[in-house]
């Protein structure tokens, strides 16, 4: 998501001046969307390396009890995928993998006096 929104700040942000947070909104959008379409890929993988079924009856998945300890797998899943998400924050400048927008501009604006155009 940090990444996403990062390359769409400094790429389209740039190009077509919309906010770092819209940036931020768009890359949200496209990590949920990746990360709805990796759980059916991660419990297919896991069908087919023959993990078993949870073996639960209708009624023992209807029981309050289990709604609860799903949803709490479900939360904890975000909550370790977005700390992991968060582990570019931590890289050094040299590691970026495109110039960000503060980088662009500057060149922009570098290019424009060249040119003249300023």
């Amino acid at each position: 998501m940090i990444l996403a929104g990062d390359y769409i700040d400094s790429r389209l942000g740039v190009a077509f001046g919309i906010s770092t947070m819209a940036a931020a909104a768009i890359g949200n959008t496209f990590s949920d969307v990746i990360g709805v379409q990796i759980a059916g890929v991660i419990e297919t993988a896991g069908a087919a390396m023959g993990l078993p079924a949870s073996g639960l009856t209708e009624l023992q998945r209807c029981d309050i009890r289990m709604r609860i300890l799903k949803n709490t797998g479900m939360v904890l899943g975000i909550v370790v995928g977005c700390m992991l998400g968060m582990a570019p924050l931590v890289y050094p400048q040299e590691w970026r993998l495109w110039p960000s927008r503060e980088e662009r501009i500057h060149t922009d604006l570098e290019d424009a006096t060249v040119v003249g155009v300023v």
